[in-house]
């Protein structure tokens, strides 16, 4: 057994590859208050190690974008963004930080580059993709991201409006999570990389088991884990909204379900059942 206590890491950094609404604020949080991680989750990093898609010159320019996404201007801004971090790193065993998949498969030869620098994935995914989708949807009423909300907050914030779900957009966009969802765990595949799928779910039932596998996989002393948990049951003084139950948060249920049944889509008849 590898003697968590004196030895460093047997890798350079770890990536959080999360998918929007899967909970990752409330990880990203848990693991930057830990005594060994340097955890990197602003957005400005994540644009480092991006497309650089949310900057206007580059999003509105489809021949800069072209460029790079098949030339050396995205690796060379990879490559800078890595130094940058790998130098702030300070005392800590391990840096991480946090990135979308669909920034992550932008990149030209990004797994390759993870690869060479002997990285470790974790890819948080979600599981209900019909409760993530009204996460979204609900999460345009704010304008903003929960996780910004403080327990201290009125709880009157959180009271959010039901939701129309158009059948048709929610499956495409079903479709448009699951082949970006594939095409990463292939990348994973074919680079051989060192990775740990989390689902969402399990983050939310079991936060206390998941978070020791993380440490585990992360090669890290288990014993110097910092709780993030207060007593109230919140993460760092993090509240999450639950959008349950269904018949309550969707205006047209019945229309949706009906849809649902008419297509035999048995997937999301079965989200329907699971909330």
């Amino acid at each position: 057994m590898k003697d968590f206590m004196n030895a460093n890491p047997s890798f350079e950094f770890f990536i959080l590859i999360a998918e929007h609404r899967s909970g990752s604020s409330f990880l990203k949080t848990a693991l930057s208050i830990q005594r060994d991680i340097s955890f990197y989750s602003i957005a400005g990093l994540e644009r480092k190690f991006s497309s650089f898609g949310k900057t206007f010159d580059y999003k509105n320019d489809k021949k800069k974008k072209l460029n790079f996404r098949n030339g050396n201007e995205g690796k060379l801004i990879v490559e800078s963004a890595y130094s940058i971090l790998s130098k702030n790193k300070g005392n800590k065993k391990l840096f991480g930080f946090k990135c979308h998949p669909h920034r992550i498969l932008e990149i030209p030869n990004y797994f390759e580059f993870l690869n060479s620098k002997n990285a470790r994935v974790i890819f948080l995914t979600r599981s209900n993709a019909l409760l993530r989708f009204i996460s979204l949807k609900t999460i345009e009423q704010i304008g903003i991201s929960i996780s910004s909300y403080k327990v201290k907050e009125s709880s009157s914030v959180f009271k959010l409006n039901p939701v129309h779900i158009d059948y048709n957009k929610f499956i495409k966009y079903r479709m448009k999570i699951e082949k970006c969802k594939e095409e990463v765990f292939s990348n994973i595949s074919k680079h051989n990389l060192p990775y740990m799928h989390i689902k969402y779910e399990e983050l939310n039932e079991k936060f206390d088991d998941c978070f020791n596998k993380i440490f585990d996989f992360l090669e890290l002393n288990k014993d110097t884990i910092i709780d993030p948990k207060g007593d109230n049951g919140t993460i760092c003084q993090h509240k999450k909204i639950n959008v349950y139950k269904l018949q309550d948060k969707i205006i047209n249920y019945e229309e949706f379900k009906k849809a649902a049944e008419n297509n035999n889509d048995i997937e999301t008849l079965n989200f329907l059942k699971e909330s």
